[in-house]
């Protein structure tokens, strides 16, 4: 077990997988034996936590500038610099 921090560490995770899950191909050919929908289920989650991780990366990106524009101020009032 590992430690994800933030969306970022998500989404690096998330290339992780994927790769452990080409990397490892053979033994989920054989799951797909037993559960022939595995891939199709796994395809669906992935795609679900890359659209998450995504769309939490931009909502980062659009609120650092605008708070970081209005805290720096803010702290430099407050430091008195």
């Amino acid at each position: 077990m590992f430690r994800i921090n933030g969306a970022k560490g998500l989404k690096e995770s998330l290339q992780a997988t994927i790769g452990a899950i080409i990397a490892n191909r053979e033994p989920i050919e054989e799951l797909k034996i037993e559960n022939p929908d595995i891939l199709s289920r796994l395809e669906k989650l992935l795609d679900m936590i890359d659209t998450i991780t995504s769309h939490a990366l931009k909502v980062k990106r659009i609120l650092i500038d605008p708070v970081s524009k209005v805290i720096g101020p803010i702290g430099k009032m407050i430091s008195g610099s």
